[in-house]
């Protein structure tokens, strides 16, 4: 008799998504009750361990970090994680908060939970996510496993392609500190009525924030409120799509689509209503949606949201300026699409940041190596559309800092064309050049697709 072979506790885990989003799939009025138990079951939690070792990050308030999780024994930190869990006697820490800068000059607040607490976020976000994957609406791509920016932007492309040029471009104001955790219960409930799974929800949701005191010598204790959910949370990104898909659910129910048109398109809190373009449609919807936003406790950005004719001006999604434009050679219409002025200036001075006087101390290597990091990053997500300007731009313009770097390094005057020719900075120093060729879309994934298919090398099932 052949024996069966062992499976890893991820095969294990995958197994069982597969398993809950078919069955939510299948049939959307289902609820699901026996889930607590898949939390506080060992494959879960070793799952849940590896992602979050995985992705490092800071400690939380209690100071405990991955190295010392390791140092101390996983398995055995695991086993006593799992046995509270299991005898419901674990109970969520507090978030420390930090606060990190945004691109307007304002800040953005940051919450860090502890470790183990993460770790049993993460365990059930791979209980949860197959089952709400089922439920969000294809036009959504933030925060989705196989999903991405340049899917939605591919997806804005294709209506403008079709006609529908013009838009409501929406922002929501502080959308993750306003969700409402009622509602938010409300809706998790109709899918989810394990009340272990609500209860650590809850404590998540209602978690006390230490912050720093402004003098740096102590913390200050967050009051519980009964909105918000911490950005920084293993879970927090989930929740936020399952209470932003209410809007392209109520757009539909309250008969917006019907009377005017209209596709929405998300990424997070960001999204667009793609609309025919009409006398009066685009505030008329811009109305509609200030009414569903009233409905769910949300409030509309007022200094980011407008209508836009895409023909006449572009407008601003995911770091891109948009726009339908002729082109005069061919005669035809095309979307174009190319990175933000305020995106290439925020990589000019990162860049500064890096090549600077007071950098010059540290060995060529490893600062060319952090601008590598930089420029990959970059590279990575704005390669698309029709940037092949921005990237000219941003090559040349490290080149003649790197150049300056390296001149001042020496001791040396003069710009550096002759002492570091491109050949130079490319080569034998390591520059990193940002592709410059003209984007090409997949033949896999072809413009305008909202879901990715076989072969697009994105799962297209919930991990």
């Amino acid at each position: 008799m052949r024996k069966r072979k062992l499976r890893t506790p991820e095969e294990k885990v995958r197994e069982l998504q597969d398993k809950l989003h078919l069955s939510a799939k299948r049939d959307s009025a289902r609820r699901f009750h026996q889930l607590y138990d898949k939390v506080a079951s060992p494959w879960f939690l070793s799952t849940a361990w590896q992602r979050v070792a995985r992705n490092k990050g800071a400690p939380g308030p209690d100071g405990v970090t991955i190295e010392m999780i390791r140092e101390s024994g996983v398995e055995t930190y695991l086993g006593e994680l799992g046995a509270e869990l299991r005898s419901h006697t674990y109970s969520a820490g507090a978030v420390r908060r930090v606060w990190i800068p945004k691109a307007n000059g304002k800040m953005r607040p940051l919450g860090i939970p502890n470790v183990r607490d993460r770790i049993v976020q993460m365990a059930t976000l791979l209980v949860l996510e197959p089952i709400f994957e089922a439920d969000l609406p294809d036009s959504a791509y933030g925060f989705r496993p196989g999903r991405h920016a340049k899917q939605a932007l591919d997806r804005i492309a294709h209506f403008l392609l079709r006609g529908w040029t013009q838009v409501v471009d929406a922002d929501l104001a502080s959308y993750f500190d306003t969700i409402s955790h009622e509602n938010l219960l409300k809706l998790i409930a109709r899918r989810v009525v394990d009340r272990g799974i609500l209860n650590l929800l809850t404590q998540w949701l209602k978690a006390p924030v230490l912050e720093e005191s402004e003098a740096g010598n102590g913390r200050t204790v967050g009051r519980k409120c009964s909105q918000g959910t911490p950005q920084g949370g293993v879970i927090s990104p989930l929740l936020a799509n399952i209470y932003h898909a209410c809007i392209p659910h109520l757009w539909e129910r309250r008969g917006h689509a019907r009377q005017l048109g209209g596709h929405v398109v998300s990424y997070a809190d960001d999204f667009v209503i793609m609309l025919r373009p009409g006398s009066g449609r685009g505030q008329a919807a811009l109305s509609a949606l200030r009414r569903i936003c009233a409905r769910l406790s949300l409030e509309l950005s007022e200094e980011k949201t407008r209508v836009a004719d895409a023909m006449r001006e572009p407008f601003a999604f995911l770091g891109f300026e948009i726009q339908k434009v002729l082109n005069p050679k061919s005669g035809k219409w095309w979307p174009r699409m190319v990175p933000l002025k305020k995106s290439e200036a925020r990589l000019r001075e990162r860049i500064r940041e890096i090549l600077n006087r007071r950098t010059g101390w540290r060995p060529p290597h490893e600062v060319v190596a952090e601008v590598n990091r930089v420029l990959r990053g970059w590279g990575g997500y704005f390669h698309y559309g029709n940037s092949q300007p921005a990237m000219r731009r941003a090559n040349q313009f490290v080149k003649q800092r790197l150049r300056k770097w390296l001149m001042r390094r020496r001791q040396r005057r003069g710009p550096g064309y002759s002492q570091y020719p491109a050949e130079k900075l490319y080569g034998p120093i390591g520059l990193y050049r940002l592709p410059e060729a003209h984007w090409r879309h997949s033949r896999a994934c072809p413009r305008g697709e909202g879901t990715p298919k076989a072969g697009c090398g994105k799962p297209a099932r919930p991990v």
